[in-house]
């Protein structure tokens, strides 16, 4: 089992930008989402102790600097246009004008 998880959230952000980029919008929202969610709960290590590579020794993180912001912010700006462009593709199939076949059997309705 997988002791923290946190870790998955670069793959998935690996999966989740070519699936925006080919289109599988449904397939980039769910990636995306949970590798940004899986990037802020990252908060928690501030004041956790963290093993390093020696053992026995720990060191903590008092706070998050530039780089973990920047990591951030990538992790959440595709996630921000996966999320408008999953919306934007439900909106236009909403706008898309009925074909022919649908307009004739309204009439037939009628």
């Amino acid at each position: 089992m997988i002791r923290d998880p946190r870790w998955l959230a670069n793959p998935l952000w690996l999966i989740g930008v070519p699936c925006l980029l080919i289109k599988f919008r449904l397939a980039a929202v769910l990636t995306l989402v949970t590798a940004s969610l899986l990037a802020l709960i990252c908060f928690d290590y501030v004041g956790t102790p963290i093993a390093r590579d020696s053992p026995g020794t720990d060191t903590t993180i008092l706070q998050m600097g530039s780089g973990y912001y920047l990591w951030l912010f990538s992790m959440l700006i595709p996630t921000a246009f996966a999320i408008c462009f999953f919306f934007a593709k439900q909106s236009e199939s909403d706008r898309e004008p009925r074909s022919a076949d649908d307009t004739r059997s309204s009439e037939n309705e009628q």
